[in-house]
């Protein structure tokens, strides 16, 4: 396996760019029926086929996303996957994020990532907003969105259904003014001078 090339970083985390390297662990991250229980897919379990059709999709370039391996620093295991899709017209995009390697939960890695795909979401691309959705039950989740910045926008009641019980689905949101740019804006020299 090759070494990751980190496109922005943080103090544990670096984000790189998808590759077909993945593939496997992908997979074996999406056998896992409770990380897809977390991502509202409940009892599916990915297939080769299913996250090879993915992966081609988050390594195409495309003005429309922006999807990121996410590597545990100075190590650089592949932990999880993360990005920004949907963009609109009115600068806004959804975030999506999977922390894989189950003894990566509960350690902070998804709210590091989160913030880092957020600031290169509002810099980079430009965008105004950033929202997702969460269902109640994810506790953990809720609680690295929160730490990112993330506040509740909306709630939907009783909208997901799991074992013959009904959850809240949370929208949680971020806006541009709410994004410390600085570690960003210090990515491109001319501009990191006062």
């Amino acid at each position: 396996m090759t070494s990751p090339v980190y496109i922005v970083r943080s103090e544990r985390i670096g984000l790189g760019t998808p590759n077909i390297e993945g593939l496997e662990t992908i997979t074996r991250w999406f056998q896992n029926l409770e990380t897809t229980a977390y991502l509202g897919q409940f009892g599916l379990a990915g297939t080769v086929p299913d996250e090879k059709a993915w992966l081609e999709r988050a390594m195409a370039p495309d003005r429309d996303q922006a999807q990121f391996f996410i590597y545990s620093l100075p190590d650089g295991r592949h932990i999880g996957n993360g990005g920004l899709f949907n963009f609109t017209r009115s600068a806004t995009a959804t975030l999506g994020i999977v922390i894989g390697e189950p003894d990566a939960w509960g350690k902070g890695y998804g709210a590091e990532a989160v913030k880092l795909i957020v600031q290169y979401g509002m810099f980079f691309r430009n965008l105004h907003a950033v929202n997702l959705r969460v269902i109640g039950f994810n506790e953990r989740a809720k609680r690295a969105y929160e730490k990112a910045g993330f506040h509740v926008a909306g709630r939907l009641r009783g909208a997901v259904l799991l074992g013959h019980e009904r959850f809240d689905e949370l929208i949680m949101d971020i806006t541009r003014e709410e994004v410390d740019l600085t570690a960003m804006r210090a990515l491109i020299g001319q501009l990191a001078k006062p």
